[in-house]
């Protein structure tokens, strides 16, 4: 199943949901090509590394693996990924002023 696939699937039905929640809104955000663009094009983000995690090893280390014991990389805003799994501070920041004037032109009173 493509991402484009449940992209569409999923805000087809959002109007469906809002209108069955009264006084809600719902905006969906598609994080997946601004981080795929980052991936592919990583310094016009800033970043250096894109390939492993700045925690552990940085290639398999998640949850338990990545615990305040494990080694951190000291450059943290120039790695994409923080574990091998979750995006670094950087990237949510990044991906936060992507999505901040949809976010404020759906919910503007």
């Amino acid at each position: 199943m493509s991402s484009c696939f449940i992209q569409s699937e999923t805000s087809e039905l959002l109007p469906q949901i809002e209108a069955s929640l009264t006084g809600s809104k719902i905006l969906y955000a598609n994080i997946y090509d601004p981080v795929m663009d980052m991936i592919q094009n990583p310094g016009k983000f800033g970043f250096e590394e894109t390939k492993r995690g700045c925690c552990g090893t940085g290639f398999l280390d998640t949850s338990f693996t990545c615990n305040a014991f494990s080694p951190t990389c000291g450059n943290r805003s120039e790695f994409l990924f923080f574990d091998s799994i979750h995006p670094s501070e950087a990237t949510c920041n990044i991906i936060g002023d992507i999505l901040d004037p949809q976010i404020r032109g759906r919910f503007q009173a």
